[in-house]
């Protein structure tokens, strides 16, 4: 009578019953410990990612909590200050009126216009993080709406002596979007920038691009980028930028940043940051072409390229 064995010996125990041959053994236990490394390095990765997801969610839920206890603050102080801010920009006009003909005396009232312009934004932005933004979408043209812009930050910009340089493509002339918010976004990240040079020789380099989101969507629109050769951001706060109240600097209300990712989020698009310390920052942003109101979708996301 034949004896049947419980079970079958596979080649790892044909191996490791021969004792006369330890090289093959050796063999065969470094194969599974090169399989155990990738499963670890696996496991490993996973562990990041989902940490990372967990940070990022406890992030969301605190800048929302954040928000929503802003609201009916940010509406009595925006009342309360805008209130004088008019009165002030009144008061200028008729100095500048009465001026007319004197450059220097010009000069000095237009700068209380950019600063009055300038206190706006701020309160702007405070409003922007707390109410519901419902863009009006027409058709813009990105060049046209950052060269606008760049007139309210000439002030600092000439005071800081920056070399600001423009390239626009030609293949990006128009796509859709709210003109008043996108004029925010610009100017959020124009000031962003300025405010992180304090070299001698500082530079913007702002472009405009046609191009294709970073995500799997693979939509067309406009890339815009803006890059200055400041002080750059901490490895440590670049995940951080764009929480409302924190500011990497020792300039800046920690508006700037949120208001520009609301109002990305708020036109279907992608935003991403790369930094280098005492080398300076780039944010690119990416305005689908086709966005329109009834089709608008929130499929916004950002990311921080630790560079």
């Amino acid at each position: 009578m034949s004896v049947v064995p419980l079970r079958q010996k596979d080649e790892t125990d044909s191996v490791y019953n021969k004792k006369d041959d330890p090289e093959k053994m050796l063999q065969v236990n470094n194969q599974y410990m090169e399989k155990f490394k990738v499963v670890q390095q696996a496991l490993k990765e996973n562990f990041i990612r989902y940490r990372k997801q967990l940070v990022r969610n406890k992030r969301n839920k605190k800048r929302k909590d954040l928000i929503e206890a802003m609201g009916n603050f940010s509406a009595h102080i925006s009342h309360q200050l805008r209130n004088p801010l008019g009165s002030v920009e009144l008061f200028a006009s008729i100095l500048k009126r009465e001026l007319k003909g004197d450059p220097k005396k010009e000069n000095i009232i237009d700068n209380i216009f950019i600063s009055i312009s300038m206190m706006n934004q701020h309160i702007e932005n405070m409003l922007n993080l707390t109410k519901s933004l419902n863009p009006k979408f027409s058709v813009i043209s990105p060049g046209q709406l950052i060269d606008e812009t760049l007139h309210y930050a000439r002030h600092l910009i000439y005071q800081k002596s920056v070399l600001v340089q423009r390239h626009y493509s030609s293949k990006c002339s128009e796509i859709y979007g709210d003109p008043e918010l996108l004029k925010q976004l610009f100017l959020n990240l124009i000031l962003n920038s300025l405010q992180a040079i304090h070299n001698e020789d500082g530079q913007l380099v702002i472009s405009v691009n046609s191009g294709s989101s970073w995500n799997r969507s693979s939509r067309k629109g406009a890339i815009v980028e803006v890059k200055d050769n400041g002080i750059g951001v901490p490895a440590e706060h670049r995940e951080r930028v764009w929480e409302p109240f924190f500011c990497a600097g020792k300039s800046g209300q920690g508006f700037g940043l949120s208001v520009v990712f609301r109002i990305v989020e708020a036109h279907g698009g992608l935003i991403e940051m790369e930094s280098k310390e005492t080398k300076g920052t780039t944010i690119r942003v990416f305005l689908p072409e086709d966005t329109i109101p009834e089709k608008t979708k929130n499929i916004s996301e950002h990311k921080v390229n630790n560079a």
